[in-house]
């Protein structure tokens, strides 16, 4: 009987001593799989890390090629000569802090030479470990005003006056084409000059087969975009197909569409193919009027003047007509008080609506399409500093007086300027594909 529970016992104690082990291995296998899972983390922690630091490191080095790419040209005024357009340069044996970099100039049209008005792009890319980072800015020259501006009117083709159509200028118009005033009692009061000839009734001084006067580059608006308050199209009232301005006013700290103002006075309107009219209104600022339907008009009586004395007044990339009065802008027949605290007019401000404003545009106008003159028996369209346009017609009984501001000349706003030293454009800096 004690043999057998000797025997039980021993049975009982190998099972128990099987069963720990069992135990502890299930255990340090356990064990063995956290250590592994930790070291995995902290493995996929350390290249996160990793990764994190390139992609910082290639920013900066991007941001470092842009402005090694800037300082390479501003210090060569024949790099419009030298640089190839959209071709990476790499200095240093193409190594910088661990990465590498490089950088381009791209011009829009593809051609440094055509235009010294031209603005460029320039992309900075970085490179670290596995991670890419482009960054860009544009440039636009700082020298003279572009030779347009010389002029009270300049367009770019023919000038062919119709019937009873006047143009008055005190100063001289030009333009790349001929000029033509021999419709019925037609006339140009003023001087001109046109790389044409010139011919019918014209009171002033006639230069024929001059040379052409430099326009605008290719991106005059882009200092506009990016620093002007954009009001989306949709926030105009609509009426009859058309969105219709009227009776408002725009200045720096007074946005009649949204509650951003500009300090500038800058004001974008994306029209999206949109028709728009702007009518009977005070503009303490720049318009710019982008991707217009068919009608983009100015008509009744406008007052418009920007903040600063050599902006731009009004933009338009696109065609637009310009139907205004000699009537003023009346505060008591529009039932609003055009110059508040906030939007002095001659540095004077009230809360009547008694007073008056003459209808003019005062300072540039560029149409980079097609001006026209609307038919006003009983108005002139009257513009006070440089208009600049791609062509430009007066319809039957048109008229139109161009004064003049050297202002713009003399001053260039950005966009509007020349030569081979170019300057950061504010508000242009982005993160990029490379084109």
């Amino acid at each position: 009987m004690m043999l057998r529970q000797t025997n039980r016992l021993s049975s009982t104690h190998r099972h128990r001593r099987g069963t720990l082990y069992v135990g502890v291995m299930m255990s340090a296998t356990v064990v063995a799989i956290i250590g592994l899972g930790s070291l995995s983390v902290a493995h996929l922690g350390v290249r996160s890390a990793q990764n994190t630091r390139d992609a910082e490191s290639a920013a900066q080095l991007a941001r470092t090629a842009v402005e090694l790419g800037v300082r390479q040209i501003n210090a060569n005024p024949f790099w419009r000569y030298l640089v190839l357009n959209n071709l990476d340069y790499s200095p240093w044996g193409h190594s910088l802090n661990g990465g590498t970099i490089s950088y381009r100039y791209v011009d829009p049209d593809g051609d440094f030479l055509n235009n010294s008005a031209d603005g460029i792009r320039v992309y900075g890319t970085g490179r670290c470990g596995a991670a890419t980072y482009v960054e860009s800015v544009l440039l636009q020259p700082t020298g003279d005003g572009v030779s347009c501006l010389e002029a009270a009117l300049h367009c770019r083709s023919h000038l062919n006056l119709q019937n009873y159509c006047n143009i008055v200028t005190p100063h001289f118009l030009s333009v790349d084409g001929s000029i033509t005033a021999s419709a019925t009692q037609c006339e140009i009061a003023g001087r001109v000059e046109a790389t044409g000839s010139v011919n019918g009734n014209i009171t002033g001084t006639r230069s024929a087969f001059v040379s052409a006067r430099q326009m605008p580059g290719n991106t005059a608006f882009e200092y506009y975009r990016a620093n002007g308050t954009a009001i989306d199209i949709g926030t105009i009232p609509l009426s009859s197909n058309v969105r219709v301005v009227s009776n408002r006013l725009f200045a720096p700290r007074l946005n009649p569409f949204g509650a951003a103002g500009n300090a500038e006075g800058i004001y974008v309107i994306d029209c999206q193919g949109q028709n728009l009219r702007i009518e009977h209104s005070r503009v303490l600022g720049t318009l710019v009027i982008l991707n217009p339907g068919t009608i983009c008009c100015f008509q009744g009586s406008v007052a418009h003047a920007p903040v600063s004395p050599n902006f731009p007044a009004i933009l338009v990339q696109g065609d637009a007509q310009f139907d205004t009065a000699w009537d003023p802008l009346s505060e008591a027949g529009r039932g609003t008080n055009f110059n508040p605290v906030d939007a002095p007019f001659e540095n004077s401000t009230d809360v009547d609506t008694v007073d008056q404003y003459a209808a003019v545009i005062k300072g540039l106008t560029y149409v980079s399409g097609k001006l026209t003159i609307k038919a006003n028996l009983a108005a002139e369209c009257a513009f006070d500093g440089s208009v600049v346009c791609g062509s430009i017609e007066l319809e039957n009984t048109g008229d139109a007086r161009f004064s003049y501001r050297p202002t713009h000349f003399d001053f260039p706003p950005p966009g509007f300027a020349t030569g081979n030293k170019l300057q950061v454009v504010p508000g242009t800096w982005e993160r990029a594909a490379l084109p």
